[in-house]
């Protein structure tokens, strides 16, 4: 724990400095952006492999990719685990392991497009880059350790947002399919295309929410539907009486948050394209976490593919108060909140290999 604790001191440090630096603000935000970029990429790498469920196995299986022919991808195997995996990250594997044959090397390689993928995000979209590199810590980084499969998923969908404000559906397609090729949870994120050409203002900003929640009442059996169809996911759908109280507790802070954005950015008027698209993906957020309640804990796996638009829309809703003292007060609030919450979730703790 203490590489973690010193990894937020760092970041405090490096933000302390530049605040009093003379570079100009975009200077300022690229410093710290890329400094933290090498630091968590860094840490994701040369993390200890054998605290996380599921980190270790994968290695095994990328070590024994580099002994096998492309014909034989398929019949990968992780140890002793009982993992299954998609083709696609079969043969990522394969590919990477054929450039340079060290597990190491799959722990650089996803963590660089999983950070580039956030990073490209916060550096167009954030209004406070600091608060969002801060969240994004605090919120995907530590999960992103052992749920790697996922985690690239998630980083091929961040990159498709052009494509749907864009409107172009051939590439937008293309880039969720090779995202299914990693984990078939992704098609839930083919939604945000149909729902963004959708008006959002005062109106149908309710009119929306009253449908989530009707369709939340749906979704348990919706889950049941796509476990009993998507191999690897059975246990998306079981019940789970322990993450009961830990989903409750995750849907009183997204709501708490929802309800606090929304009221910053109402009556939606002078929103660009992208701020439109974090808003349905924090509606569609609200909605996993809603639709949830009693399910294993896993389902909430998928808000993974949304809680970007917290990441950016937090910091840029606190940017719209307007008096600065309360703008310092919802600051300081929200990163003790978060960095409490990051600490109770670290159940499996953090260290380095070295």
């Amino acid at each position: 724990m203490i590489f973690w604790i010193g990894n937020i001191v760092l970041f405090i440090i490096y933000n302390f400095f530049l605040s009093i630096s003379q570079l100009k603000k975009e200077q300022k935000n690229s410093f710290l952006l890329l400094i933290m970029f090498l630091q968590l990429l860094f840490m994701y790498t040369f993390g200890s492999q054998n605290i996380f469920p599921d980190t270790l196995p994968y290695l095994q299986g990328f070590e024994y990719s580099s002994k096998i022919g492309w014909l034989d991808i398929p019949n990968i195997t992780y140890g002793d685990a009982n993992l299954k995996a998609e083709i696609g990250w079969w043969y990522y594997n394969k590919i990477l392991s054929s450039i340079y044959n060290n597990s190491t090397y799959l722990l650089f390689a996803s963590g660089f497009i999983y950070l580039l993928a956030y990073f490209k995000l916060i550096k167009k979209h954030s209004l406070v880059t600091w608060l969002s590199i801060f969240l994004f810590i605090m919120t995907v980084f530590y999960t992103s350790f052992f749920l790697l499969r996922q985690t690239l998923a998630v980083s091929i969908c961040l990159f498709s947002l052009r494509y749907i404000v864009e409107r172009k559906f051939l590439k937008f397609f293309l880039l969720i399919g090779i995202a299914f090729c990693f984990h078939q949870t992704s098609l839930i994120f083919i939604t945000l295309y149909f729902l963004y050409p959708l008006k959002l203002n005062n109106k149908s900003f309710f009119i929306y929410i009253g449908l989530a929640l009707i369709l939340s009442l749906a979704f348990r059996q919706m889950v049941n539907i796509a476990t009993s169809n998507l191999i690897f996911y059975a246990t998306y759908g079981s019940d789970d009486s322990y993450h009961l109280v830990q989903n409750n507790t995750s849907l009183y802070i997204s709501l708490s948050v929802f309800i606090f954005i929304n009221f910053c950015y109402y009556p939606f008027k002078k929103i660009n394209n992208y701020e439109k698209i974090f808003l349905f993906m924090l509606l569609l957020f609200l909605f996993v976490e809603f639709s949830r309640i009693g399910l294993a804990g896993t389902i909430g796996r998928l808000n993974l593919y949304f809680i970007a638009s917290i990441i950016i829309l937090l910091p840029n809703a606190i940017k719209r108060v307007k008096k600065p003292m309360i703008r310092y007060i919802y600051m300081t609030t929200i990163s003790i909140l978060y960095l409490i919450l990051m600490m109770q979730q670290m159940y499996y703790g953090f260290d380095l290999i070295f």
